[in-house]
C-alpha cells in the first residue's frame, strides 16, 4: 500500500497499473474510462483480457507462462516495484496483485 503523496513523489521509480473493471451490468467500458482519467504513466490492465479463456469459469488465473509473457510485454522486470489501483467496487487491482 502506498499513499498518493508517496506515488506523486516516486512516479519515476515505479510501474504502475489500471486494473479497473467494472461488472458487465453496470454498462460501464473501464478502458475508455482509462483514457479518458488515469494516473500518469499507468498501464490499462484488461481482466476480462487477460484470465484464462480455456476455462470454463470467468476469470481464472492464467498459466504461469501466459503470465510472465503478459508481465513482460508490458516491460516489467524482475526488479521493478510495481503498484495496481483500481476504481471500480469490484478492487480489481487486488485481483491483479493476486495473480
Amino acid at each position: 500500500m502506498v499513499t498518493t503523496d508517496w506515488l506523486k513523489t516516486n512516479l519515476d521509480k515505479v510501474k504502475i497499473f489500471d486494473a479497473t473493471w467494472h461488472m458487465p451490468n453496470l454498462k460501464r467500458d473501464a478502458r475508455k474510462e482509462y483514457l479518458e482519467k488515469h494516473i500518469p504513466g499507468a498501464i490499462f490492465w484488461d481482466l476480462d483480457e487477460h484470465s484464462d479463456k480455456s476455462s470454463p469459469y470467468p476469470h481464472m488465473l492464467p498459466n504461469s507462462d501466459y503470465w510472465t509473457q503478459m508481465l513482460w510485454s508490458f516491460g516489467i522486470k524482475n526488479d521493478d516495484h510495481v503498484v495496481a489501483y483500481d476504481f471500480s467496487d469490484v478492487h480489481s487491482a487486488c485481483r491483479l496483485w493476486f495473480s
